[in-house]
């Protein structure tokens, strides 16, 4: 029994075809993994942000409303001053 060169060559070509679209279909994976990964790090750090943003408006507010306990502003400062306007 002989194998024909035909045969070795089409099994050859197509293992080298698998390997290289098993290559190409990691190769896409990859890239969107690191797509979303970057689109999350976006969305974290822009959330950290606002979270910084409100709790420094907060801080402010508290400040604010401290300075004027002796002023006439105390009604103002009496309300829940943390809504504000949400």
């Amino acid at each position: 029994m002989t194998i024909d060169t035909n045969t070795v060559l089409m099994t050859l070509m197509g293992a080298i075809t698998v390997y290289f679209a098993i290559g190409f279909f990691r190769g896409r994976l990859n890239e969107r993994f690191n797509s979303f990964s970057v689109r999350l790090d976006n969305v974290e750090d822009a959330w950290w942000r606002e979270q910084e943003r409100l709790t420094s408006r907060m801080a402010a507010l508290e400040r604010e409303c401290a300075r004027d306990r002796g002023r006439a502003l105390v009604e103002k400062c009496d309300k829940n001053f943390y809504n504000t306007g949400a």
